[in-house]
C-alpha cells in the first residue's frame, strides 16, 4: 500500500506561508526568555540580595576596533533593594593581546573627568579553543573591577554626555535608557523591568514595605573624594570590608586578592589556611 508523504496536502498552501512568519516568532520567544535586564541572586546563608546588569558592549572611538562590556552590580542585605553608598562597576576586554592590566579607567560626565588606578581588581583567562576577533587562535579575557561612588555612579547612569577612557581609547555610552545603569539607582524603574516572580521571589520586603531598605553590605572599597577615587584600599573600613566579601569564597583568586592588598592583616592566617584547603579539594 503506498503511503502519502503529505497526509494533509490541502492545507500545504496555508502552512508555507506561515513558515518564515513562525521562525520569527519562535526566535522572539527564544530571545525573550534572557531578556532580563538584570541578573537575580539570593545567598539565603548571608541573607544577601545581589543585583548585576547585563552586559553593555562599548565600541571605541572610529579610529580603534577595541570592543569592552560593562556592566555594574550591587548588593543588599535581606530579599530588598537598597541605596548603597558604592556599586561595584566591571569592565571586560575578549582578544588575542592584553589591554586592561595596569591601565586606569577614566569616566567623564558632562566634562568632569574621574580616575580609577588603584583599587582595582583585575582578573584574566585564556581559551586556546576561540577564536579572537582577528582570526587568531584563541581569546584572552580580561576584567577589571572597581567601586564607584553612588552619586557620581548615578550621574554615569543618567546623565547624557558621558564616555570612558581606556589607554587613549574613548567609549562612548548610549542613551541614558539603553544602558540598563539606571535600574540599579531606581527601584521604580528596576520593577516595572521585572517580571512578578523575580519582584516577590528577590524584592519580598520592599513589596510588603518592611521599613526602609538597608546600606549596602557587598564588602565594597568605598572611594574617598578625589580624583582618584580607589585610593583607600589600605584603611581598616577596606580591610574589614574586603575580609566580609572574601571569606566565604569558594575562589582561591579572592583570597589572593586579599592576601596581595593586606598581607599583614590579621584575617591573613584564617585567608591562608582557607586558601590551601581549596588548594587541597581542587587537586584532587
Amino acid at each position: 500500500m503506498k503511503t502519502n508523504p503529505n497526509p494533509f496536502p490541502q492545507f500545504l498552501p496555508y502552512i508555507r506561508p506561515l513558515s518564515p512568519l513562525f521562525h520569527i516568532l519562535l526566535g522572539v520567544f527564544l530571545v525573550g526568555c534572557n531578556l532580563s535586564p538584570v541578573q537575580l541572586s539570593y545567598d539565603s546563608k548571608r541573607n544577601h540580595t545581589t543585583l548585576t546588569t547585563k552586559p553593555l558592549e562599548l565600541k571605541g572611538s572610529k579610529y580603534s576596533n577595541k570592543l569592552v562590556q560593562l556592566q555594574a552590580s550591587m548588593g543588599c542585605r535581606g530579599r530588598r533593594f537598597c541605596s548603597p553608598s558604592a556599586l561595584l562597576v566591571t569592565v571586560t576586554y575578549k582578544g588575542s593581546f592584553g589591554y586592561l592590566k595596569n591601565r586606569p579607567i577614566v569616566f567623564s560626565v558632562g566634562g568632569e573627568s574621574r580616575t580609577y588606578s588603584s583599587n582595582l581588581r583585575y582578573t584574566s583567562s585564556y581559551d586556546t579553543r576561540k577564536i579572537a576577533r582577528d582570526g587568531t587562535s584563541g581569546v584572552l579575557q580580561e576584567q577589571v573591577s572597581f567601586p564607584i561612588k553612588r552619586d557620581f555612579f548615578k550621574r554615569v547612569a543618567l546623565e547624557t554626555d558621558v564616555f570612558m577612557e581606556i589607554a587613549g581609547n574613548r567609549f562612548i555610552l548610549p542613551a541614558p535608557e539603553q544602558r540598563l545603569l539606571p535600574l540599579l539607582i531606581e527601584r521604580d524603574r528596576l520593577f516595572s523591568a521585572l517580571g512578578d516572580s523575580d519582584r516577590s521571589t528577590y524584592f519580598a520586603e520592599n513589596l510588603v514595605e518592611l521599613g526602609t531598605p538597608s546600606e549596602l553590605d557587598t564588602g565594597l572599597v568605598v572611594p574617598q573624594d578625589g580624583r582618584d577615587e580607589g585610593s583607600a584600599s589600605g584603611t581598616a573600613d577596606a580591610e574589614k570590608a574586603t575580609w566580609e566579601l572574601v571569606r566565604n569564597s569558594n575562589n582561591p583568586e579572592d583570597l589572593r586578592f586579599f592576601l596581595e592588598q593586606f598581607p599583614d592583616s590579621p584575617y591573613a592566617v584564617p585567608i591562608r589556611l582557607r586558601l590551601k584547603q581549596l588548594e587541597r579539594t581542587q587537586g584532587e
